[in-house]
């Protein structure tokens, strides 16, 4: 194969969605960042130049809907490109409510609103991965 293609990642539709979101390396502090779309295999995050190196392993919190009902889900992406806008990251783990809230993200919702339920995201650390 060409070395100057990259193998494409996605296998489902990309939705522009504006959600408010929280990345960190494992043993870090989350930092704040805005999606610009999202996707059953990922997400675009608007990072700017701040971003991570490509194949770096993060966390990923980000909003679930259900019932109208707004919770936080933590899973492990993966950043594979990056631009001057951003980064994009795969999901490693994909379980039934990030599924479920992906779904309802793609195919229901016109954009989820642009919430930060927790203020102590800089503070808090989990040892998830």
């Amino acid at each position: 194969m060409d070395g100057d293609h990259k193998m494409e990642h996605r296998w489902s539709v990309r939705k522009p969605v504006n959600v408010g979101v929280a990345l960190r390396r494992q043993g870090s502090n989350f930092k704040r960042f805005k999606t610009r779309d999202i996707g059953m295999e990922g997400v675009f995050v608007e990072s700017g130049p701040d971003s991570w190196p490509e194949d770096t392993f993060l966390e990923l919190e980000l909003p679930l809907y259900e019932n109208s009902k707004q919770t936080r889900h933590r899973v492990p992406v993966v950043v594979v490109h990056r631009s001057q806008n951003g980064m994009g990251l795969m999901f490693c783990v994909f379980d039934q409510p990030l599924f479920k809230a992906i779904e309802y993200l793609l195919y229901e919702a016109a954009s989820a609103p642009y919430e930060q339920p927790y203020t102590d995201w800089e503070e808090r650390r989990v040892n998830y991965l």
